[in-house]
């Protein structure tokens, strides 16, 4: 909104009619109405009421802080930084004009519908496609976050009506693994133990553990410490 309306008087163009100390008020021209509401201190206690605006913005800068903008009283522009997440701002949702809602990430905007946000990098939502009740109509959920430092977004099953449903799966070491066969150990991939008595892999501690065959004619494995 800044950039639109004009970086360096911003702050006076989004800035309310009165409320402002001294001559600091705006002229209010697009109906943001910004008032000086001032912050709150982490450990509480509120400051800088009727000289400025402080705004939390989309996105975060690092796991302490995150991006916001400030107006003052005695300045035109609007200053945009990072700040603590312990202190209070104040928060403005704004709606685009196709019903979209924006945010920030790494100082950038995006779709909160097609991205989201990880370490202040940009990574597309795993879509999900769903069969309709009528098997005919489909329906399509906003895509679900995931964290791409240990998961991936790939293919699933073919879905009737949708191209290919995505589906999260586990990476370890970056590498793509089976989590029906595998698991992830100190960024290995070990194959789980199969008890072919039941149905399910054991995961187990491969640096005090190890898998044996304890019947060869039956294919039985079993846990045991080193």
């Amino acid at each position: 909104m800044a950039s639109a309306v004009g970086e360096k008087t911003a702050g006076t163009a989004l800035k309310t009619k009165t409320g402002w100390d001294g001559k600091g008020a705006g002229t209010d021209a697009y109906g943001f109405s910004a008032l000086p509401g001032g912050s709150r201190a982490p450990k509480g206690g509120f400051s800088n009421i009727g000289n400025r605006g402080l705004w939390w913005v989309g996105g975060v800068f690092d796991k302490d802080s995150a991006y916001y903008r400030r107006m003052g009283n005695n300045y035109n522009n609007i200053y945009e930084g990072n700040f603590g997440k312990g202190s209070g701002f104040s928060v403005r949702c704004v709606e685009t004009g196709d019903g979209d809602t924006w945010n920030r990430c790494g100082g950038k905007e995006f779709d909160t519908e097609q991205y989201f946000c990880h370490k202040s990098k940009l990574v597309e939502r795993c879509e999900i496609c769903e069969d309709g009740e009528d098997g005919v109509v489909f329906n399509r959920e906003i895509g679900i976050e995931y964290d791409p430092e240990t998961q991936f977004c790939g293919d699933g099953d073919m879905g009737l009506g949708c191209d290919a449903k995505k589906i999260v799966y586990q990476k370890c070491g970056g590498k793509e693994y089976n989590t029906s066969e595998e698991f992830c150990h100190k960024k290995k991939i070990i194959k789980m133990c199969f008890d072919f008595n039941g149905p399910d892999g054991v995961i187990y501690n491969p640096d005090t553990q190890r898998c044996v065959v304890v019947d060869k004619e039956t294919g039985r494995s079993e846990v045991v410490d080193k």
